[in-house]
């Protein structure tokens, strides 16, 4: 931001004794230079200032410690909603109407007092107007900066709880199972085709609402096939999906927590997947505009840092307490008349009234779509009150995470050659046993049935039924019925 020196010294005489005589200062000196100089000096006194801060009100201060609270740098148009605009005048005019007598606003009074200013600063890739104090008067005002919080009142707990926990994560790794053990050939378009969508979707634990249609931009599913493509964890040649052995190993290797940190971070850190112009009723059209899904995106999840996890919060609370205090998260030039987005009736949505129709739907969306999904929000039944997971602030960094469990509970396996997965089951062991057998249910439990066919298919990738015997003992600790245990020793793959 300019020194106090600078900004004076781009104004006009005029505004220069206003602004004296508004401070009580009479200067004397022989040339512009000089008397710009000394009234910056003065002004620049600690004393002076002090007693300059004591004349101003309430909202003069405030707007004061607002600007020290952001960096001493607040976009002119989100200064000016929330202050007023400093109206500017030709040289006539300004004559004949003196606005320093008779400040319409909060900015006005701070302008004519000498104690903001005007400058370009860089934000982004872009030279954007901003609004702050005279950099070496930001230095000395005796005002402490206020913290720009949510305040957020919290709310009694619902009865009935919506928390996807880790259903994607489980899901994801479903996928991820049904193409290694399956040929799979996508469309044109890098999408899978429908009777393999349709095969899978049928294991998931939340499968989509319409099983034979495709993925809905921006849904649930839309999420785990990208990804899938994110953590390069599959790779797509010649329209054939195959998996990346390397990158998959490791990711199998992981803990379910460690799993799932990487899902969150991949959803972070995407620079394709775009929250904006996949939140439903809005409609991004095509132009000379951009914006940054991924900076948007963590915007976003920075309004989180003022909550408290496991608190419930009222939806529309929330979303007020942000347009109050933190409306510009999304748009921090504070320009509401740059983006070309349309609702879905056509209206387009520009200017700082479609708040609620474009930041307003875009919470909605992130919060009951990603966030939800990945286990860092969950909702009561009616889609009125939300609140923040233990694992959703361990992953977003405001919480420690909790420990891992240090054990990992035993698979059973029955009779009838059916082998069950408890919750949470590791990925991997689940990714091993659909090796040498099929999938028959995935709740309440994950249920996989051993099959002479599946064995084939196991010893076709090298792994052969004295193997698959050496795993079910470690990983049912022993618990195997003999019926089984005599069946895959005396087992030869033809």
């Amino acid at each position: 931001m300019k020194t106090l020196e600078q900004h004076l010294s781009e104004l006009p005489l005029v505004v220069l004794e206003a602004i004296a005589r508004r401070q009580g200062l009479v200067i004397e000196a022989s040339s512009r230079g000089e008397w710009i100089a000394k009234l910056a000096a003065v002004i620049l006194d600690a004393e002076h200032l002090r007693h300059v801060v004591d004349e101003l009100d309430h909202q003069a201060r405030a707007a004061l410690a607002d600007l020290l609270a952001a960096n001493n740098r607040i976009p002119t148009p989100t200064f000016e909603r929330k202050y007023g605009a400093i109206r500017r005048f030709g040289p006539g005019r300004l004559q004949q109407e003196q606005p320093w007598n008779a400040p319409v606003n909060i900015a006005e009074r701070l302008w004519y007092w000498g104690l903001i200013t005007r400058a370009f600063v860089k934000m982004d890739e872009d030279m954007v107007e901003c609004v702050g104090i005279p950099a070496d008067m930001a230095e000395r005002l005796p005002l402490s900066p206020q913290p720009n919080r949510l305040t957020l009142e919290p709310i009694d707990a619902p009865d009935e709880i919506y928390d996807e926990d880790q259903k994607l994560l489980d899901d994801l790794a479903t996928t991820l199972i049904y193409a290694h053990n399956h040929r799979l050939w996508v469309n044109d378009d890098g999408r899978w085709r429908a009777k393999d969508l349709h095969r899978v979707w049928r294991q998931w634990l939340e499968p989509p609402p319409a099983l034979d249609a495709p993925p809905r931009p921006g849904g649930r599913a839309d999420l785990i096939f990208h990804l899938l493509r994110a953590l390069d964890l599959v790779v797509i040649k010649q329209r054939r999906l195959t998996l990346r052995a390397a990158t998959v190993t490791s990711w199998l290797n992981m803990t379910r927590e460690a799993q799932m940190a990487a899902l969150v971070q991949g959803w972070r850190e995407s620079e394709d997947w775009d929250d904006l112009c996949l939140t439903p009723n809005l409609v991004c059209e095509k132009g000379n505009w951009r914006h940054n899904a991924r900076a948007e995106r963590n915007a976003a999840l920075a309004l989180l840092a003022d909550v408290q996890p496991n608190t419930w919060h009222a939806w529309d609370a929330f979303v007020e307490a942000v347009h109050r205090t933190r409306p510009d998260f999304l748009r921090p030039d504070g320009n509401y008349h740059t983006w070309y987005i349309r609702d879905a009736e056509g209206l387009w949505l520009k200017g700082f009234e479609h708040w609620p129709d474009v930041e307003g739907r875009y919470l909605r969306y992130v919060w009951s779509g990603p966030l939800f999904w990945l286990g860092l929000i969950a909702w009561d039944a009616s889609g009125k009150a939300w609140r923040l997971t233990q694992a959703g602030a361990a992953h977003l960094g405001l919480a420690s995470a909790s420990p891992p469990s240090s054990s990992t509970p035993p698979l059973q396996v029955t009779e009838d050659f059916e082998i069950i997965l408890p919750s949470r089951a590791s990925i991997y062991d689940r990714f091993r046993v659909a090796r040498f057998c099929i999938w028959v249910a995935s709740k309440p439990e994950y249920r996989y049935r051993i099959t002479q066919r599946g064995l084939q298919r196991a010893a076709a990738s090298g792994v052969s039924p004295q193997q698959v015997l050496h795993f079910l003992e470690q990983a049912s600790h022993g618990n195997i019925p003999d019926r089984v245990r005599k069946a895959l020793a005396a087992y030869r793959v033809g």
